[in-house]
């Protein structure tokens, strides 16, 4: 019968190999889901309300990939989000969460529109602040929308 101590001695050298295991690069990244890249929205506040917007992606190995989120308000234009020259980290489990009210009248944002870009692609994703159009540079990579 094992005693508690040699139970938990067996428990923490599990979890130290674990561990050095992950630190070693034994840690493989693996594929979210199966298809083509794609991103859901998931969640979105209400209108008239502060919160994030969160979602999902597919098709992806998550540290491959960035989210980057557009919102629009009526009579201001389209604006990055979360904050100016950001993006949003994937987790492991393909989920990913931001604030979309981070100044001014974000509440009253009307629509938001999410990419799914490769790292490689980030240097095509434009600041935009208060512009008419969402950018030309993203029309090819998977995207989302929600209305409110």
């Amino acid at each position: 019968m094992k005693t508690a101590y040699s139970m938990l001695l067996a428990g923490m050298l599990g979890l130290a190999a674990l561990v050095a295991g992950c630190e070693n690069g034994d840690s493989k990244p693996h594929m979210i889901g199966t298809g083509s890249p794609a991103i859901k929205i998931t969640g979105v506040p209400a209108m008239d309300q502060m919160g994030s917007v969160t979602g999902v992606v597919s098709g992806v190995v998550a540290e491959d990939y960035v989210v980057a989120m557009y919102i629009h308000v009526p009579y201001e234009g389209w604006w990055i989000k979360p904050y100016y020259q950001s993006v949003i980290a994937i987790d492991d489990d393909g989920n990913w969460s931001a604030d979309m009210t981070t100044g001014g009248v974000d509440e009253l944002a009307d629509q938001v529109v999410v990419y799914l870009v490769p790292h490689t692609a980030e240097a095509s994703i434009p600041s935009l602040l208060g512009d008419n159009d969402l950018p030309a540079s993203l029309a090819g990579f998977p995207r989302d929308i929600a209305r409110r």
